[in-house]
């Protein structure tokens, strides 16, 4: 899909949560760099769209001062753990 490379995160957590992230480093690894992948494109996607109505170019595309509207996306899907330990993608919701 696209090239990767490890990176070392030190993050301050709550204790309970703090311990919940341990717990899924060492179980599933995969799932938190998951989950980092998308908190940090959400924030990419945030920052871009912001930019983007800082500098008129939604308001200027027709969409009424302060709606933001996207194209429709084809479904997401996400890759999810099984209890056997092999993964498998779904569309987001299926189970």
């Amino acid at each position: 899909m696209w090239e990767t490379c490890s990176v070392q995160l030190s993050v301050r957590l709550p204790r309970d949560i703090a311990q919940q992230a341990e717990e899924v480093q060492r179980t599933d690894p995969d799932f938190l760099s998951r989950v980092i992948l998308y908190g940090l494109t959400r924030r990419s996607i945030y920052r871009h769209l912001r930019q983007q109505g800082q500098d008129g170019v939604l308001e200027g595309a027709g969409a009424p001062r302060g709606d933001v509207r996207l194209a429709a996306a084809p479904p997401l899907t996400s890759y999810v753990s099984d209890p056997s330990g092999t993964q498998g993608s779904q569309r987001v919701g299926e189970r």
